[in-house]
């Protein structure tokens, strides 16, 4: 804390200055921050799992043999430099003899197949208007700068990042072997195809609305948005069922597709190939591809100043792709089954707050508020880890092949997701690994999941102070359970399905109530001078707004329970907000703060905490805010 800033004028800065000071960014990183650190933290763990797990031993279990063997391989740096880019060559190989567009079209089917170039991808999941039923999904890709703005921004500094973009693209081609002339008119060639791609690319704004992303049609129409795209190879070589129905999320994105397919130059295509070929795979491949991937892209656009050490990277690749092998470890080592009791309290808790909050809403009419309840009381909650742990047992994991396992796993989970199609819900499927750092509202599911990995300290301690994990991470359930009924959960009800289930009148008042957030948050300017977009984290930030309130109101019902005395001179109710900020202090490298706020849904750290307490009589009240202080709003934005 820093107790030289009114807490009235500056909440954050009060709660976390002294933090900021004594806390400078890492070489390794563009962000340091409690979600950071814990993050860090659960590398570390992991580390010392998967190093102990990497020995051969033939008493390991299944999941220690997998994960083991994946590291291993990951970290044998030697055979990774002596291999150079042999693991691709029979991709890059093919790319280069090349010479039709029909065999362009069947290249690029077999490059997707492998997990090497992403033009789009393809999934399942639940249909937005049954949520009982699984059909398959495709969506857009294709892209090396982080959105499709970013190919078309005007000013100096977007000038820039796609002149750095091109010249990374040449630094790819030209350690592939390509002469400095063909590698720079190669990288004019990728900036094309994909500036062409970006034109029917939907940015993030627009896809958090699900009307922008359900186009259900039948397979037959989905090859006809690009017919010369070779399908029927494609669904061959990756073994996908047979389906009738698919959702294509954004269709404009393949009709583009099959523009370039024909009228791309040739040698474009292939150059576009090869970049994203050894692109993706930079990090598996000797230590000049690497470095240039991270050049650009952690350092030019993230603000990090050096690369991770490599066990860092190698936790995170076998993390990724044996999600639940390494998520079985890890609970075993770090999770307690009374840390899952206390949680789920803490959730039921929070969930009877906002049920009498819906009930006692002076703006809801008693229809909407019933099928609100209605959902409020069907949602599942996930905590720690999930019932029943995937089954990976016929994935070959070879400690001699660290680009093979990863396409192997990549293919192994791809098949997984597919073969749900047609099949009944798994209504207990989790979207996020054990090991994860977020919490997460799945609207089609009707589910909060908790993992892992986001609890422990600062935002759960099984030691800490009551007051305290309501403030920490019971504002992050209570965010989390508002996301069910901010501008994107509450088109979804209590079964899952995309219906709107609100009157027209209470409809209204709800977007009425949004436009407060998105003029609030939209005020506020960082010290870059890149001000935040809010309609872009409305979402979020009605979340953060009526997460914190929820919880708040769950701790009062706790205290008329159990009082609470004041600890080191701070009421409980002071306790409960300093939780809260201190969840949130942070340092941010410009870079990645205007990465933030262009393609972020959530705000930046301090306008977290300065502009929900701002809303809030209840913080004003515990720290003894006037009218006219910063941190009192003369309208305060509120919806739950």
């Amino acid at each position: 804390m820093d107790r030289s800033v009114d807490p009235c004028e500056d909440f954050y800065h009060y709660a976390c200055g002294a933090w900021i000071r004594s806390n400078p960014l890492p070489k390794d990183n563009g962000v340091r921050a409690p979600f950071v650190e814990i993050y860090q933290r659960t590398l570390l763990l992991l580390r010392e799992i998967l190093e102990k797990a990497s020995v051969p031993d033939p008493g390991r279990s299944v999941a220690e043999q997998k994960s083991g063997d994946y590291y291993a391989a990951c970290m044998d740096e030697k055979r990774i430099e002596a291999q150079g880019v042999l693991p691709l060559k029979d991709e890059l190989d093919r790319i280069a003899g090349v010479s039709s567009r029909e065999a362009l079209a069947v290249l690029i089917a077999h490059l997707q197949a492998a997990d090497s170039v992403h033009i789009f991808s393809l999934d399942s999941e639940q249909d937005y208007r049954d949520s009982s039923s699984v059909i398959a999904s495709v969506d857009q890709g294709g892209l090396g700068l982080p959105g499709p703005d970013d190919y078309f921004k005007r000013g100096a500094e977007a000038t820039r990042i796609r002149a750095l973009y091109v010249e990374y693209v040449r630094k790819m081609l030209e350690l592939q072997g390509d002469a400095p002339d063909r590698a720079a008119a190669g990288a004019e060639g990728v900036l094309a195809i994909e500036r062409a791609l970006a034109k029917s690319t939907i940015g993030p704004l627009a896809r958090l609305d699900p009307a922008n992303l359900y186009h259900r049609m039948s397979r037959r129409d989905l090859m006809a948005l690009a017919p010369s795209f070779a399908w029927d190879e494609y669904f061959e070589t990756i073994a996908a069922p047979t389906f009738t129905i698919v959702n294509v999320r954004v269709p404009g994105f393949l009709e583009r597709l099959e523009r370039l397919l024909k009228s791309a130059p040739l040698d474009a295509w292939k150059s576009y190939l090869r970049f994203h070929v050894v692109s993706w795979w930079a990090y598996f491949l000797p230590s000049a591809f690497a470095n240039e991937e991270f050049d650009f892209y952690e350092k030019t656009l993230g603000g990090a100043q050096e690369p991770a050490p490599r066990w860092k990277d190698c936790v995170e690749f076998t993390e990724g792709s044996l999600r639940d092998a390494v998520g079985q470890l890890y609970v075993k080592a770090a999770f307690s089954a009374k840390a899952k009791e206390e949680i789920l309290g803490v959730d039921r808790a929070l969930e009877e707050a906002l049920a009498r909050e819906i009930a006692e809403l002076p703006w809801m009419t008693e229809a909407t508020k019933k099928e609100a309840l209605d959902k409020l009381h069907a949602l599942r909650n996930n905590v720690g880890y999930p019932d029943h742990w995937r089954d990976d047992s016929a994935l070959n994991i070879d400690r001699g092949d660290f680009v093979g396992n990863e396409r192997r796993a990549w293919l192994f989970e791809l098949r997984r997701k597919l073969m749900m199609i047609g099949r009944p819900v798994d209504w207990g499927e989790w979207k996020v690994a054990p090991t994860g750092i977020e919490g997460t509202y799945t609207p089609w599911l009707n589910s909060l999941t908790k993992p892992a990995g986001i609890l422990q300290p600062p935002f759960y301690d099984e030691a800490a102070d009551i007051v305290v994990k309501y403030g920490a991470i019971g504002a992050i359930i209570g965010h989390d359970l508002t996301h069910a009924f901010d501008g994107l959960g509450r088109q979804f009800d209590a079964t899952g399905t995309l219906r709107d289930w609100w009157t027209p009148g209470d409809a209204r008042e709800f977007k009425r109530r949004s436009r407060c957030f998105v003029r609030e948050y939209s005020d506020f300017t960082p010290p870059d001078g890149v001000a935040l977009n809010g309609r872009l984290t409305l979402d979020e930030n009605i979340a953060d707004n009526g997460g914190l309130r929820v919880a708040y109101l769950a701790l009062k019902d706790l205290l008329k329970r159990e009082p609470a005395a004041p600890i080191g001179g701070f009421t409980p109710e002071q306790r409960f907000f300093l939780a809260h900020a201190q969840s949130w202090c942070a340092n941010v490298s410009g870079e990645t703060a205007r990465y933030w706020t262009q393609n972020d849904e959530h705000s930046l750290p301090q306008y977290r905490v300065n502009g929900v307490v701002s809303n809030m009589p209840e913080f004003q009240s515990a720290f003894g805010c006037k009218e006219g202080d910063p941190m009192v709003r003369e309208k305060a934005c509120r919806i739950w």
